[in-house]
């Protein structure tokens, strides 16, 4: 790679503060990933935390229905109230269900 005579900056204020010319993509580029590693310390180091999510205990509640069991668990895993997630995992299964309160 040639050096052009760009100086790259970690400033965090605004791109445009103090000066009029454009920015080219790599100076955007690198500017944007240094205020996520200033944000994500953890991103430095190569270190990504995983998340392991449990998988839904379904059973079997008649001849027609079926009953998510851990349902509140994964709510508390995901940090959603139950509503949330239920309107969206009735949405992408195109079905109907209700909460039931056991």
């Amino acid at each position: 790679k040639k050096d052009d005579g760009i100086s790259f900056s970690n400033q965090t204020g605004p791109a445009w503060a103090g000066s009029e010319r454009d920015y080219t993509y790599e100076e955007l580029l690198n500017r944007v990933f240094n205020i996520m590693r200033e944000k994500n310390p953890d991103m430095v180091a190569g270190e990504k935390r995983k998340f392991v999510m449990k998988p839904p205990q379904v059973v079997r509640v008649g001849t027609k229905k079926t009953s998510f069991v851990n349902f509140t668990d994964i709510c508390k895993l995901l940090h959603r109230q139950p509503k949330h997630l239920l309107a969206f995992l009735l949405a992408e299964l195109g079905t109907s269900g209700s909460i039931d309160g056991n």
